[in-house]
């Protein structure tokens, strides 16, 4: 006799409820039953990384992401979204209204409405590490780590995952997003009686020209003891072309606000650019489905009041694409700071998808 761990039976009795014909598409497998339509998808990505810093392994094989993800269609109003990664937890969980295209309504846990990089899924983006981590390596005051745009969006959390509200729309050549939140964080309950509030807006100027910018005000308790606080920050963005689209691509955007992390009155700013190219070599079948080289300059600054404490951050890379967006990515990271040693970080990461 074979015992199943109880979530495998929820899980046969979930997609039991859908009588009608699996699919197989593009977008993951797809159910449909009851008048709701189910679209079952999953991403790992495996890592492999060396890293010059004294401060952790010089080599290290990780899993970095294990996700399974359900999208749920009820009908043309309602529909929602679960995801949950094996190592870090729940990461998405909402039910969206769909009132009209120029607007919709989540409740629940989603990325705060603020920064392009950010934003995008981490199936599409064609550097390995969003923020290039060179492990061992913590030198950026405040948000830790290296100061790359990334590294201050996240460990700052202006642009985190967290629990709470988003309107987004989409109006002719204009789209918003705008998101109130517990401001606590992932998978976390509010820890004081304020809120954080974020949002952005974009305009596509042409075909595959869209300029964007946003704001982001994060609440955190102070850890004195001293009430709440808050930390600010704005960025402004350009994209040219698109993902998995031949031809080149490129993003840049600027950002800036409170480091208060590093303290009160502290401020930070930071630049990126990344450029790709998507070249395919064909649909006759081959092992490889296209390549797209990258490169990214990262410049950060955690202090705009103190001088030689900003970094500049290199990326050169190379995605191999073997069948949509089924691919292995190489990356070196190099942290070149104005003080400093500089530091180099090779990786390289498998991405499985449906």
């Amino acid at each position: 006799m074979v015992t199943l761990p109880r979530a495998s039976f929820l899980a046969l009795a979930f997609v039991g409820f859908f009588v009608g014909n699996p699919a197989l598409s593009g977008q993951g497998l797809e159910l449909t039953g009851h008048g709701t339509t189910l679209t079952l998808g999953a991403r790992v990505h495996s890592l492999f990384v060396h890293s010059s810093a004294e401060g952790g392994p010089s080599a290290e094989f990780l899993v970095r992401r294990a996700r399974l993800k359900l999208d749920l269609e009820f009908n043309e109003l309602v529909d929602g979204r679960i995801q949950h990664d094996f190592l870090l937890g729940l990461q998405d969980a909402f039910l969206r209204l769909n009132f009209d295209p120029a607007f919709r309504l989540s409740a629940g846990q989603f990325k705060r409405g603020f920064d392009l990089f950010e934003l995008l899924s981490t199936s599409y983006i064609s550097v390995v590490e969003r923020a290039g981590d060179i492990r061992g390596l913590s030198t950026c005051e405040g948000p830790g780590g290296i100061c790359s745009y990334s590294r201050f969006s996240e460990a700052l959390q202006y642009s985190a995952r967290d629990i709470g509200l988003r309107a987004e729309g989409q109006m002719g050549p204009v789209s918003y997003l705008a998101t109130l939140t517990n401001g606590a964080g992932l998978n976390a309950r509010e820890n004081n009686d304020t809120k954080s509030v974020a949002g952005r807006a974009a305009i596509s100027l042409s075909e595959g020209l869209t300029l964007g910018g946003g704001f982001s005000v994060h609440d955190y308790p102070r850890e004195d003891g001293g009430g709440n606080g808050f930390g600010s920050a704005f960025a402004t963005d350009l994209e040219v072309g698109h993902y998995l689209t031949p031809g080149p691509h490129l993003q840049a955007g600027i950002m800036s606000g409170d480091n208060w992390k590093a303290g009160e009155n502290v401020s930070f700013l930071t630049g990126q650019i990344v450029y790709m190219h998507y070249v395919p070599l064909g649909s006759d079948g081959g092992t490889v489905a296209a390549v797209e080289p990258v490169a990214r300059i990262s410049w950060g600054d955690p202090d705009r009041d103190r001088s030689a404490d900003d970094g500049v951050l290199l990326t050169p890379g190379l995605m191999v694409y073997l069948q949509d967006r089924i691919r292995v990515g190489t990356s070196l990271d190099i942290w070149d700071p104005n003080q400093g040693d500089t530091e180099l970080s090779f990786k390289i990461q498998t991405y499985l998808w449906f």
